[in-house]
């Protein structure tokens, strides 16, 4: 059976290496055929007009979406204009012509450090920039009729006349105050200074800022881009002469890059269901889900030309202590070129169950607190979200940023979804009523893009919010919505957050109550995600899969006022009450009644039953053993009063008891000792999965 424990998730923080390239006369010998990229590991965006079978829609010839050749959701799209695929281009391999009407992005911000290289030409007529930034003033290799230019947001290069020769430009951009350097065909061109960045929306062909009148693109070009490469990391000199050299191989281009020696590297590594490991220089790590068995895995791996590896891709290894891995190069006999690395799995710790704080359990389907997210620092990437109510329902990030952001509301953390980030959420669920704790990090009257915190990406129904509106989408309109307790009105719910942290309350319009998938920061999926995400902070979001009564949305919003210091109309927190005095007083007629809300988050009933604090935490009300035994400790005033009964009750879907036998909650003697001082069950040992709860009942008038 399933035991639940405090969420204790290990991240191994990557490390970026510096870069020093030195530039060789020998160059690489055209003609021949380079088997694969050498370099896979960080490649976030990998075009190759070459691969155009399982890479590209094409509408005739016109592409209108070419895709990352590694499989991800990464991609761009068509924008504008024609771009047509070339069955002949650089070197007699495939390209994609743009014209000076014709561009595609990506949506995505790729933040430093980042490294990217690319394969290109000007066809002659117009000559703008070829590869550029959509949302920043952001250029590599061309501008205006000149060419070996560049523009990373620092100092600029000067460049040279304008040729239809092919280039293959590179940069390796570190960020502000770090080195940052850019080639022309392997050789250096320039070491700008200054506050360099990545491009923010990768365009192909020209380029615009954020903030500019007129969304057409700039400085367009008449062009061939026949592949992009970009890497979220700085590759290591020996790395980008690889790659280098693999391109120039591939479009029979004379450069700077040499042909690598003997190589002996795991290039990519696999987990079959889990996904891509982490690859850190000769450390490889993987999360894995709570629960998942460990003793027999067998991942699967590329290695770099003509290397081996012992064990074998495939094999089957037990990774509950790590696993090494001896990558043998091609001129290895008993000496030789070899790399040791070191392969490790942690399983992610099981989630704990829901506080007392909470007040409602029934009907809870999600529950994500950035401030569980335990074993992360401010700035790290949070790769998973793990669901706190119990129903496993992990959010795992899919693409771009969600950073865990420290002290940001009472001085609790957040998570920061910034430039299409999103994660998709394990499992089906209903998610009707949510509560979330959000801000508008950019605009204080709008949402900045189409999306939603936890959005359906089933039939894209329940909400979408809107765009720099404040409001949400018509088409996706929720039934209802209020912001920090006060109902707004519709039709469009408009909601003002003026940059701060609010609760918000969305009840979900939906036609039935199907399970369906969902993502955090996304709510279409499907392939269109950029689309359809949106710029937010998070701090928590609460998902039942019904319309709670109002005393417990009055219980639920007084836990997340008090939790984070929010002022909120109709959540109010009580006085704290003198509970000697009620408990002589079989009327409970003390301040706020047994069913008010203290400043604890507790509804006073429990309090008073289980003899809790008045103000201030309590840590768990209840106990549970290693054996099993859940137990809870009964105020001695209320057990000689006789003026509130214990129960325990059991479900094991958490859901509310319809017809008996269903699996919803109802109250059990089984394993139970009820005694005069305690009240405990016995968890049993022979079910896959059982949640139990304490129910607490006044018998006063």
């Amino acid at each position: 059976m399933k035991r639940f424990s405090i969420l204790n998730i290990r991240r191994l923080a990557s490390q970026h290496c510096a870069l020093a390239v030195a530039v060789c006369a020998a160059v690489a010998t055209p003609g021949t055929t380079q088997a694969q990229n050498p370099v896979l590991a960080g490649l976030d965006l990998w075009l190759d007009a070459s691969a155009s079978a399982t890479t590209m829609t094409l509408t005739g010839s016109t592409v209108t979406e070419w895709r990352d050749k590694n499989g991800s959701l990464a991609k761009v799209t068509l924008q504008g204009g024609a771009p047509t695929l070339q069955p002949s281009g650089i070197g007699g391999v495939p390209t994609v012509h743009f014209d000076n009407t014709s561009w595609m992005n990506d949506g995505v911000n790729h933040e430093v450090p980042v490294t990217i290289l690319y394969v290109s030409r000007e066809s002659g007529g117009h000559n703008g920039r070829v590869l550029g930034g959509y949302n920043n003033n952001w250029g590599l290799g061309y501008n205006d009729d000149v060419n070996n230019w560049y523009y990373l947001g620092g100092s600029e290069g000067s460049g040279s006349s304008s040729d239809t020769s092919a280039h293959l430009y590179a940069a390796t951009i570190q960020g502000s105050g770090l080195p940052t350097k850019v080639y022309a065909n392997g050789a250096v061109i320039g070491t700008p200074g200054g506050n360099n960045s990545g491009p923010n929306n990768l365009e192909l062909n020209g380029w615009n800022y954020a903030g500019s009148s007129d969304p057409t693109p700039s400085s367009l070009s008449d062009c061939d881009i026949s592949e992009v490469l970009v890497y979220n990391r700085i590759l290591t000199s020996d790395e980008l002469n690889a790659v280098g050299y693999y391109l120039a191989v591939k479009y029979s281009l004379t450069t700077h890059y040499i042909k690598p020696g003997p190589q002996a590297n795991i290039t990519g590594f696999t987990f079959p269901t889990y996904g891509a490991a982490t690859i850190n220089g000769t450390n490889i790590t993987k999360t894995v889900p709570h629960g998942t068995p460990v003793t027999a895995m067998a991942p699967t791996f590329t290695l770099s030309d003509g290397a081996t590896c012992v064990p074998a891709s495939g094999t089957t290894s037990d990774f509950s202590s790590s696993v090494h891995y001896i990558v043998h190069a091609s001129d290895y006999t008993t000496s030789g070129t070899a790399t040791d690395y070191t392969v490790t799995v942690t399983v992610a710790a099981a989630a704990p169950p829901p506080p007392a704080g909470l007040g409602v359990a029934a009907g809870l389907v999600a529950w994500y607190d950035a401030s569980q997210l335990i074993g992360l620092t401010d700035g790290n990437t949070v790769d998973t979200w793990p669901d706190l109510s119990g129903c496993e329902h992990t959010a795992s990030r899919i693409a771009d940023n969600m950073t865990y952001v420290t002290g940001q509301v009472n001085n609790l953390p957040a998570v920061q979804f910034r430039n299409g980030g999103y994660a998709d959420i394990a499992g089906t669920m209903f998610a009707k009523e949510q509560y979330i704790v959000l801000r508008n990090p950019d605009n204080p009257s709008g949402f900045t893009q189409w999306g939603a915190a936890l959005g359906n990406v089933t039939d894209q129904c329940g909400y979408m919010m809107g765009d720099d509106a404040g409001s949400f989408w018509g088409s996706n309109m929720p039934a209802a919505v209020s912001n920090n307790g006060t109902v707004l009105t519709g039709p469009d719910f408009t909601v003002s957050n003026d940059g701060v942290f609010i609760i918000l309350k969305i009840d979900g319009a939906y036609p039935d109550t199907n399970l369906r998938n969902y993502s955090l920061g996304n709510c279409y999926g499907n392939g269109a995600a950029q689309y359809h995400t949106t710029n937010l902070d998070v701090a928590e979001i609460i998902a039942y899969d019904r319309e709670l009564a109002a005393e417990q949305e009055t219980a639920l919003g007084a836990y997340l006022t008090v939790k984070y210091n929010i002022t909120a109309s109709t959540y109010p927190t009580a006085t704290p009450a003198t509970y000697a005095t009620w408990a002589t007083d079989p009327a409970h007629t003390l301040t706020g009644g047994p069913t008010a809300v203290g400043h604890d988050g507790l509804i006073n009933l429990l309090v008073y039953a289980l003899d809790l604090k008045t103000n201030g935490s309590n840590g768990a009300p209840g106990t549970l053993t290693a054996d099993g035994v859940l137990s809870f400790a009964k105020r001695p005033a209320a057990v000689t009063n006789g003026d509130v009964t214990y129960a325990i009750e059991i479900s094991s879907n958490l859901r509310d008891e319809v017809t008996s036998g269903d699996g919803g909650w109802h109250t059990t003697t089984d394993g139970v000792t009820d005694n005069p001082t305690t009240i405990s069950y016995l968890l049993p040992k022979d079910q896959g999965k059982i949640f139990a709860r304490l129910k607490v009942v006044s018998t006063a008038p």
